[in-house]
Order: structure tokens, then C-alpha cells, then sequence
């Protein structure tokens, strides 16, 4: 048995391979921007054929969703929305002109604009139907007037209809006369309801989400089904499973039709493995922290648990989708450098995969943080990718000069070791919003860190922040960390409904509720074909005071279904305001309620897991060199130790300053820092006093 994993990027395509006994084989290729499926092709192609008939599944990550809509090349879609609420996707909300904007971009408001939505006005249907805030019909639909909409829009060319009806999240029943109708007279036309793909209160929401989810979905399609054929040539008869954003894998067959969870897939699955290796490390808080080719992201496990979000933002669009709570920055290793107005710039463009930084010679032109790392010696041109790939290094010399140095007016060295340190500022800023704005303390946390570069910057992020250590996890495996994540995640499934219920609580009607949530998700799981001994349910609320627009997410116990009093609810939710705002906060006053209930529904896997390493025979971690590197506390180049890392020994210690040559990353241990590493292999970075 063995499972395979694979993230692609926005520079590389990363696949990890895990065999039943935990041995790990790891390939990495460029991803292939015109053909992302193509990549995950050349992946697979890798892997010895031999063992590829043993294979349990591969479970990919994918961007496609992300890049069909910020690339605006999606579907042509037609919508229904009830009878005076056609102009729902372009009226928004008032936040719409800065939804996902930085503070800076949001101060300029007269320069910032409504995002254009996916499916124009022209192609919104309204249908006079009405059910109420309770479920009850008011006005039945109409058929004639279906049939009549959907002929006009088919006859307009679109490719799929959405339908998102005022309360049918209560009552479905309209929405679905509506797909019914369809199948009848168009079969071949396929039908997304709001009530399936997000059946909570908040009409702009439970819309655009809609919508987004049938404009990807054929995109979606084809990229799996491109991978199918392909697989199926290369005789790999195995399941294919997604990656989705709320830290679990999906069957291709659920998430086709799901197209929407997989928006933020790949960087779910780092956090997903930092959770994975967290719990045999005994780490229950961890800042993870993924550096790749694109971007820098950044996520949390607290209290051994993935923190997630009920709605994300894209495009200026808010959806609401269940998903790890990633937040991200241009800061990747194919982030362009540049001068504007006499400063530093560095992304969010990105040189990408093609042509990728000047050093990779593939007729790059402008200056990344890639080239600045060669530049000051931290990646060996000669050994990058394991000796795979050569590097130009005079090439990005000459480039970073005549783009960088030379403006303004500084020699190699210092803007080289300026642009260094702005991005690691950049990146431990992006850290502190995500703890100190949630009342937590970064040196209450390890540091993760994984990707091409994460290892690389993280002793420099690291020690802004105060942190006691840096974990690279599973050591050369931390390069491709998210498609590791990803292999070795469970299925999981989240079911949401809105439903308001003001304190006392009716423990009854609350059982209710989570009893319809769970009868749906063991049905998907009976689909799933997981056996009922591998199923197990979280249960959650989406609490408020009545009239607040945000809500505290309460975890429910098993045992709280079973009071007889209500009082648990009103005490959880207490103590988890206070935990989120501080002590004090608390508005005695205020009716307590619940606005939507959440049940998870994770199906186990049998995953290997990675196996200890044998290594040990050697005394001493073995050195393959010096060369010069630039260390920003002692200013200067420094004749530094080089480690290799298939020789590292388990509980010897490395002092800094090293650098060690991991093949597919480096780790930098700085002056006065050391570096050890345990039997998997996974090494551990700790400042000097």
C-alpha cells in the first residue's frame, strides 16, 4: 500500500509518495501553467512503475478554481435569484469595495471599486416565487416562467444556471422544482443550488458563493478528468481525491460537484501536515508557515486543532466557505524585487514558474528574492534541486545590479541584505496579525517552517518574533510539506444550516438540527464508502448578542446534547467571548443567539506513516565544504560551514553558523543558533542566549 500526494504550485509541482512502511520519496518539477494537469502528470510519471499498482489513492491539491476566477476565464453562467432581487451580485454589501483589501489600499476608498461580478446582470434571471423567514410559501413558483428563463438563457449560450432563492436554505423546495424542470427538458444542463452549496443566512453571500462555484466547476472538470485519462494511460487504477479548503480531501465525484471547496486546497494541506507531525512532536500550538514560489502563507494549529474560517474572501468577493484560516503575501521566491519611487518593492508579482527567476536562465529579466538568496550565498547554484537544476549566478548578479544597486545607489552587498530583511519583516508582520490580533502570543507557539524557502528565512522571521525554536518538519520532506499534508489527510465534509435561536435554548430543537446535519453527512459518507467504525462528527455553533454582525465559534460536546438545560450554551459561549475580546467584554444585558450550526464529518483513512530514520552510524553530521555567506548580524560575508543533509545525525548537534544543503531546501542555522535534528529526521532550530 502506498499513497500519493501532490501540490501544485505556482512555480513547482510537488509530489510525496509513502509506502507502507513510511519510506518517503519526494519529486519535484515545474508546474506547467498552460496545463496545471500536465504537471501532476509529469509527477506521477516519476514515481517507479513498478510500485505504481499498489497504489491506495493520489489526492491532489489544486489552483485551478483560484486561477479560472482571478483569471476571470470561467464558465458562461446564468443565474435565477427571486422576483426583485436580480441586482443582488452587483449592489454587494458596503464592505464589497474593500473586501480582502489591505488597510493602506482601503484608506485610498475613492480609488477602490465593487469587483465585476461573474455572471453579468444580462444573464440574471428574476422568477417570481416567495417563501418566507420561516419556510412557509408565499408565492409557488411559477413554471411557465422557469421554462421560459431557461430557454432564453440557453438560447443566450450559457453553460450552467445557478439558483439562489430568498430563504431556501429553509426550504429547498423551489430551488429544487427548478433543477427538476431542467433535467426534464435540458438534461445535459447542469444545475447548482444555493441551498446545496451553502444554505446559511446572508442573501449576497449564499449567492456569489453559487455562482463562483458553477463558474469553476467546468474547469475544474476537465483539469481532473485530463488527469483520469492520463493515469488511466499510464495504468495507475487508483482513486483520485481532492484537496479541499477545509483541511480534507473529497472524492473527485463529490468535489465535481463542489467545484467551489477547492479554492484554497494547496496551502490547506501544509497546515493539515504541521497538525499530523504536531501531534508525535507533542506541538498543540504551531504557527505554520509555508514559503513557496509565490507567495508566504501563514495559518494556526491551537490547542491541536486547525483553526478555521466560516467565510473567505477572494477577489473582493465573500463567500461563504468553510476553510483553514490561511493568510497570505506576495513573498514567495518568485516574488519580483523592484525600485518605485527611490523604495524597495518586493510582489506580489511573481516570476512564476515561466520564466522563473533570472538564476533558472530561462529569460527572466527583473530580479527576485530567489536571486537575492544566490546572491548572498545561501543557495548553492551548483546544487540546487539536489544538483538537478544549475543556477546563473553571474546572471542574477548583473541583473540585481543594473535593477537594484544601481537606482539607488548602493553597492551588491547592502541592497541585497536590505531586500533580505524587508521580506523577512514583511513576513513577521503578516505573523503578528494572525496572533496578536487574536489576543495570542507568537512566543506562545512553534514555528513550522516548510516550502522551497521556508527554512531558509524562518530563523530570521523566527527571532523577530521572539520564538523559542524553529521546526523544519520531517527535514527534506519540508519542501514539499503541503503535498505531505495532503497525502496523509482524511475526508472530510462540512454541513452548515442557519437557524436562529435567541437564549433559553430549546435543547430539542438543537438536537434536531444536528440530527438532519449528521443524517446528511452519513450519507455522503455511505457514498464515500467509509465504513461507519471510521466516522466521526464535530459539532459546532456560530454564536452572537443579538444585533452583532460577528459571531464566536463554540465547539459542542457530545454530552451537551443531552441536558436537559440550556445554560451550557450561554456559559460556553460566554467563556469563548471573553478568551476572543479579553475580560470584561461580556454584555450582561445582551439576548444571546445562536446563528448556525456545523457539523464535520471526517472519514479516517489509513494513511502510512513516515518511518524513522536508520541513520546513526556516523559520529558527526557530515561536512561537504565552506563556502561565503552573508549573515545580517555580523554584516558581512562569513566562511561558512556546509552540511549535507542525507548525512545528518540524529541528536548531534550543528552549531551555527551552517548552512544545511537539504537537496530540495536549505536550512540556515545563524551565529550563535543551533540545529538538531531527531530520528524522523525533522530538525529543530534554537537561538543562542
Amino acid at each position: 500500500m502506498r499513497v500519493v500526494g501532490i501540490d501544485t504550485g505556482g512555480t513547482f509541482t510537488d509530489l510525496v509518495d509513502i509506502d507502507v512502511e513510511g519510506k518517503i520519496i519526494v519529486q519535484k518539477v515545474p508546474s506547467t501553467p498552460n496545463d496545471y494537469a500536465q504537471g501532476v502528470v509529469d509527477a506521477v510519471a516519476l514515481v517507479d512503475e513498478k510500485t505504481t499498482s499498489d497504489l491506495q489513492s493520489v489526492t491532489v491539491g489544486t489552483t485551478i478554481a483560484t486561477n479560472t476566477l482571478l483569471t476571470r476565464a470561467g464558465a458562461k453562467v446564468g443565474m435565477f435569484m427571486t422576483m426583485g432581487h436580480g441586482d443582488t451580485l452587483e449592489v454587494m454589501r458596503v464592505f464589497g469595495r474593500v473586501a480582502g483589501l489591505s488597510s493602506r489600499e482601503s484608506q485610498h476608498y475613492a480609488l477602490t471599486d465593487k469587483p465585476t461580478p461573474v455572471v453579468p446582470r444580462w444573464l440574471v434571471k428574476e422568477i417570481t416565487e416567495r417563501i418566507d423567514c420561516r419556510g412557509d410559501i408565499i408565492v409557488p413558483i411559477n413554471k411557465q416562467a422557469v421554462t421560459k428563463g431557461i430557454r432564453e438563457l440557453i438560447d443566450d449560450g450559457i453553460e450552467l444556471l445557478a439558483v439562489s432563492f430568498l430563504w431556501s436554505f429553509l426550504n429547498p423546495v423551489h430551488e429544487q422544482r427548478v433543477r427538476d424542470i431542467c433535467n426534464e427538458q435540458y438534461p445535459d444542463l447542469n444545475v447548482v443550488l444555493s441551498s446545496d452549496v451553502a444554505p446559511k443566512l446572508g442573501e449576497y453571500e449564499r449567492s456569489v458563493t453559487t455562482a463562483i462555484d458553477a463558474y469553476v466547476t467546468p474547469a475544474l472538470a476537465r483539469y481532473l478528468d485530463r488527469i483520469n485519462e492520463e493515469l488511466g494511460i499510464k495504468n495507475v487504477a487508483t482513486p483520485l481525491l481532492v484537496m479541499h479548503s477545509s483541511g480534507g480531501v473529497g472524492t473527485q465525484e463529490y468535489t465535481r460537484n463542489h467545484a467551489v471547496a477547492t479554492l484554497f486546497s494547496g496551502p490547506a494541506g501544509g497546515v493539515v501536515g504541521a497538525r499530523h507531525v504536531g501531534d508525535r512532536l507533542g506541538h498543540s500550538n504551531i504557527i505554520c508557515t509555508d514559503m513557496g514560489g509565490t507567495t508566504f502563507d501563514v495559518g494556526l494549529v491551537f490547542d491541536s486543532q486547525a483553526l478555521l474560517r466560516a467565510s473567505t474572501t477572494i477577489d473582493q468577493h465573500v463567500l461563504f466557505l468553510p476553510s483553514i484560516d490561511i493568510v497570505s503575501v506576495g513573498a514567495g521566491g518568485g516574488s519580483v524585487v523592484e525600485v518605485q519611487d527611490g523604495q524597495i518593492k518586493i510582489g506580489p508579482e511573481s516570476a512564476g514558474a515561466d520564466p522563473g527567476p533570472v538564476c533558472y536562465g530561462r529569460g527572466g529579466t527583473r530580479p527576485t528574492l530567489t536571486d537575492i538568496n544566490v546572491l548572498l550565498g545561501y543557495i548553492d547554484p551548483n546544487r540546487f534541486l539536489g544538483g538537478e537544476m544549475a543556477l546563473d549566478f553571474d546572471r542574477a548578479k548583473a541583473v540585481i545590479s543594473e535593477n537594484l544597486a544601481d537606482p539607488l545607489g548602493m553597492d551588491l552587498e547592502g541592497v541585497a541584505s536590505s531586500v533580505f530583511s524587508i521580506a523577512n519583516a514583511r513576513m513577521s508582520d503578516l505573523i503578528r496579525k494572525v496572533t496578536v490580533e487574536r489576543g495570542l502570543d507568537p512566543r506562545d507557539f512553534v514555528v513550522y517552517a516548510y516550502g522551497g524557502l521556508g527554512p531558509l528565512h524562518a530563523p530570521f522571521y523566527g527571532s523577530e518574533l521572539g520564538v523559542k525554536s524553529i521546526v523544519v518538519p520531517l527535514g527534506q520532506i519540508s519542501s514539499v510539506f503541503s503535498a505531505y499534508g495532503i497525502a496523509v489527510s482524511d475526508l472530510l465534509h462540512v454541513y452548515e444550516q442557519s437557524k436562529l435561536l435567541d437564549a433559553p435554548f430549546e435543547i430539542n430543537a438543537i438536537n434536531a438540527t444536528f440530527a438532519n446535519l449528521e443524517k446528511s453527512a452519513n450519507e455522503q459518507l455511505d457514498r464515500d464508502r467509509i465504513p461507519s467504525k471510521d466516522r466521526e462528527f464535530h459539532r459546532y455553533v456560530d454564536m452572537r448578542y443579538e444585533g452583532q454582525f460577528s459571531e464566536i465559534v463554540v465547539p459542542v460536546q457530545q454530552d451537551a446534547l443531552s441536558l436537559s438545560e440550556s445554560s451550557y450554551f450561554s456559559t460556553e459561549f460566554e467563556r469563548h467571548y471573553e478568551l476572543a475580546y479579553g475580560p470584561g467584554s461580556l454584555w450582561r444585558e445582551g439576548i444571546i443567539e445562536i446563528a448556525t450550526f456545523r457539523v464535520e464529518a471526517i472519514g479516517r483513512r489509513t494513511s502510512p506513516t513516515s518511518s524513522y530514520s536508520q541513520k546513526g552510524k556516523e559520529s558527526t553530521s557530515r561536512s561537504v565544504g565552506v563556502r561565503e555567506v552573508y549573515w545580517p548580524s555580523e554584516q558581512s560575508y562569513v566562511l561558512t560551514t556546509i552540511i549535507d543533509g542525507n548525512h545528518i545525525v540524529p541528536d548531534c548537534p550543528v552549531e551555527g553558523p551552517a548552512v544545511l544543503d537539504l537537496g530540495t531546501t536549505t536550512v540556515l542555522v545563524p551565529p550563535t543558533w543551533s540545529c538538531v535534528a531527531d530520528a524522523t529526521e525533522t530538525l529543530v532550530i534554537t537561538p543562542g542566549n
